[in-house]
Parts: structure tokens; sequence; C-alpha cells
């Protein structure tokens, strides 16, 4: 059965979870409208396969940076009630954003799932780094 955590580290935890800043990441819009409407000037089936094979590769070389890049969308767009609803710190977003840097794209994904869906859950907050597994 896992330890409950020390009234000080609870109340550490809240006043971060509660008054932390949020931070918006940039994001370039943009350039990914740009990149929709390129594919659709562009009707000759070939052309479309060879792009659609080269994102393809390019996706799986930069998974890792598109996961991150993911959050950051979460972080940017998702309202503020639902932000402040993890009771962790870091957040469940900042916590999968250090396990994909630290363990790759799948690993570090299905860490910060299973973070989500099974350890943010009651209320007790908790402080929870990735980095103490690593010990």
């Amino acid at each position: 059965m896992e330890e409950l955590p020390t009234q000080q580290i609870q109340e550490m935890a809240e006043q971060y979870c509660l008054y932390r800043p949020l931070a918006r990441p940039r994001t370039n819009l943009k350039t990914a409208a740009a990149a929709v409407v390129f594919m659709q000037e562009h009707p000759c089936l070939s052309g479309v396969i060879l792009w659609i094979m080269v994102c393809v590769i390019m996706g799986i070389l930069r998974m890792r940076s598109i996961f991150i890049g993911l959050v950051h969308l979460y972080q940017h767009y998702a309202p503020e009630d639902i932000r402040r609803r993890c009771l962790l710190q870091p957040t469940c977003s900042e916590y999968m954003i250090l396990a994909i840097e630290k363990y790759g794209a799948v690993k570090g994904a299905a860490k910060g799932i299973r973070r989500l869906f099974f350890t943010c859950r009651g209320n007790i907050y908790r402080i929870d780094y990735p980095y103490e597994s690593w010990k």
C-alpha cells in the first residue's frame, strides 16, 4: 500500500497546483494551415502519396517532438478549470514532457498516460517527479 504524503508536502503541492502560473507555449498555426492548403492544391495522386510517405517517415523520426508539441497545444488551449484539476506537482502535462524527454516518445508517453489515468485521482495533493524512480 502506498504511503500517504506528509501534511507539509500536501500543502506545498496544493499551493503549487492552485497558484502556479500557467504556461501558454507559442504555437505556429499558420505553418500548419499552409501545409493543409499545399496538399489540397496538388491533387496528383503520386505527389500526395509521396508527401504522406515523407510525413510518416519524418513523424517516426520526430515522434518525441510531435508528442511534446501536442502537450504544448493542450497547455495552450485547454481551459483553466480543466488544467487546475491536477493534484500533483509537476502537473500531468509537465510530467508527460519530462517523461518523454527522459524515456523517449513511446515509453515516456506510456508513463504519462499511466500517471494521468491511474495516479492523478483522489483528493490528496502530491509531489511526484518522474526522476524519483531513476535514483
